[in-house]
């Protein structure tokens, strides 16, 4: 089995052309065992699904077999995406600012925004833990427009005496504190 999944992965690697446009496609797969992960065809089915949504989360071109413990972290996840959604009524994340440092010059050259969550029960997680969740969930485009449409209360981290607010005026209004680090 693993021999045809890396046969399937190489001629993935392979672009596939639409005219003159080369696209790029990629696959991920989980797999279920009869008869060990199920003697019916529904519940094969379902835990190959939940073993490919394991996959599509670590990466392309990946592939899971079924776990059992797969469904308790389904469950975790379901729970997790539920947090997320009241996370974004309750505007639990906060935004931080780290600069782009120019290598050539050693200066700032611009600042970027960077998304955290303020769980009121487990504290700041960990992005690993949430932002594949947030893209996968489509709810990316709804908490990027939110923080792009009014001023929220941030936090600026920022590193080295020339970083000044002055150098990017459109970001001043919304910080609430800066800490230097």
């Amino acid at each position: 089995m693993i021999a045809v999944l890396r046969k399937l992965n190489k001629m993935f690697e392979r672009p596939v052309l639409a005219g003159v446009q080369e696209i790029y496609v990629t696959f991920s797969t989980g797999i279920a065992l009869y008869p060990h992960d199920g003697e019916q065809l529904d519940d094969l089915l379902r835990h190959a699904d939940t073993a490919m949504y394991q996959a599509k989360s670590s990466g392309s071109s990946q592939y899971r077999f079924y776990a059992p413990d797969m469904n308790a972290r389904g469950h975790e996840f379901l729970a997790l995406e539920a947090d997320l959604r009241r996370a974004l009524e309750r505007n639990e994340f906060i935004l931080h600012y780290q600069p782009q440092v120019d290598m050539r010059s050693g200066g700032t050259a611009g600042v970027e925004g960077l998304i955290r969550w303020q769980h009121p029960t487990r504290g700041l997680v960990c992005p690993v833990d949430f932002i594949p969740l947030l893209e996968n969930s489509g709810l990316t485009r709804r908490s990027a427009n939110g923080y792009c449409a009014k001023p929220v209360n941030c936090t600026v981290i920022y590193a080295g005496p020339d970083f000044k607010i002055a150098e990017f005026p459109s970001m001043s209004p919304p910080f609430s504190s800066m800490t230097k680090i």
